[in-house]
């Protein structure tokens, strides 16, 4: 099912006019759309949902929503990207919101730090680590509980 572009231009048209009032974040406005429900009938409809907008759009705080649903839930959550440049600013925004519970996998790390992500996933419900963020190789880590994977970019090459 496709998640268009129509309620991430309604998103970013509640924030620019402020309708939730002067003080409201991104995040906040985020939230307050996600409450209604829309959104989270496309994923109780489908198990693959498109989510789909342009740069500055809001889906990565659609995206952080989503992750907070699922680890309340006691869930795991995979965020794949398609290159490892891309990493920096989704590792530090994630990094802000969840803490130590991110991890990171890609093919810059070392084969040492790779292993150590990889056993601290083995450990199941006491793993540090619910959310991992990588490119393509980490979907074959060893996840207990995954409850959402994130394919940002998804129209990237890399994928294919």
């Amino acid at each position: 099912m496709a998640f268009t572009a129509k309620y991430l231009e309604q998103l970013k048209d509640l924030h620019a006019k402020s309708s939730f009032g002067s003080a409201s974040t991104l995040p906040e406005v985020v939230k307050q759309i996600l409450d209604t429900g829309e959104i989270k009938s496309f994923f109780e409809k489908d198990k693959t949902v498109l989510l789909h907008g342009v740069t500055g759009s809001g889906k990565t705080e659609i995206y952080i929503q989503l992750i907070q649903e699922q680890l309340e839930k006691g869930n795991q959550v995979l965020y794949l990207l398609p290159e490892i440049a891309l990493t920096t600013q989704i590792i530090s925004r994630l990094r802000k919101k969840f803490g130590d519970k991110v991890g990171i996998y890609h093919s810059k790390y070392n084969s040492q730090e790779r292993v150590e992500v990889w056993n601290e996933l083995l450990k199941k419900e006491k793993s540090r680590f619910q959310i991992i963020i990588g490119a393509r190789s980490a979907i074959f880590l060893p996840f207990y509980r995954l409850g959402l994977t994130i394919v940002d970019e998804e129209h990237d090459a890399s994928y294919k």
